[in-house]
């Protein structure tokens, strides 16, 4: 199985959990930037995206074109664990707007940090991997 892992700092952070994957990530990138940058099409059987995180405000057309450049059997939406509405609406429209799966990380992280130590990223990449149990719901589709 081959996969990707795309997006900031969490995305990095998650790769060391899943070290069988391939990497492309910047630390500090917002969505906008990362959509600019990075216009290779991804092909893998599974991708897993992280972004918004250093949004200052979220670009729902940022997300849409990196997630059309995906080609693969599966993506995997992190939710960011933020208070910032913005962030996690435009992550569960996308999600819903492709059928993609969505893994909440504010479930794995203990008090009300943003970045996860090394047990919670473990447990934020086992369920990226899991079988599709945490597909989106409550989409308005």
């Amino acid at each position: 199985m081959h996969c990707m892992i795309i997006g900031d700092i969490i995305a990095i952070l998650v790769h060391n959990a899943m070290p069988q994957c391939t990497l492309n990530a910047v630390s500090g990138i917002d969505s906008a930037n990362f959509a600019r940058t990075h216009t290779d099409k991804i092909t893998a059987d599974i991708t897993v995206i992280s972004l918004t995180i250093n949004d200052q405000f979220t670009n729902r057309d940022s997300l849409r074109l990196t997630r059309s450049r995906i080609i693969t059997g599966r993506v995997v939406w992190l939710l960011p664990n933020t208070h910032r509405d913005q962030s996690i609406d435009a992550v569960m429209d996308m999600a819903c707007e492709f059928g993609d799966t969505v893994v909440n990380t504010g479930l794995y992280i203990r008090h009300q940090r943003t970045i996860p130590n090394a047990k919670e990223i473990q447990g934020i990449a086992d369920a990226a991997l899991a079988p599709i149990n945490n597909k989106t719901s409550g989409c308005n589709v």
